[in-house]
């Protein structure tokens, strides 16, 4: 089995919450529609993982936390290039 945490497990939590967060803050999608699509997305990428026997389940939890760390990062960073924009434009 591959080592702890699963690559996949990071990628679709890190993916699906950036983007889902992305379309929330510019108000292109609604809350209520845009985080069960984002669950349901790293749901299935973390438990297809675990049930073909790729990763155990702690790999897949560890991933999920790697990756909502990674989209909190992004959230940030997204946010401070807003903030700077917002100043530039202003100057």
């Amino acid at each position: 089995r591959p080592s702890f945490p699963s690559g996949h497990a990071i990628r679709a939590a890190a993916a699906a919450a950036a983007i889902g967060y992305a379309l929330v803050r510019e108000r292109i999608a609604p809350r209520r529609r845009v985080l069960p699509v984002a669950l349901a997305v790293t749901a299935a990428v973390g438990v297809s993982r675990a049930y073909a026997d790729a990763h155990w389940t702690t790999d897949v939890v560890g991933g999920w936390g790697l990756g909502a760390a990674t989209a909190a990062a992004c959230a940030l960073w997204y946010e401070r290039l807003r903030r700077d924009g917002a100043r530039e434009r202003r100057a």
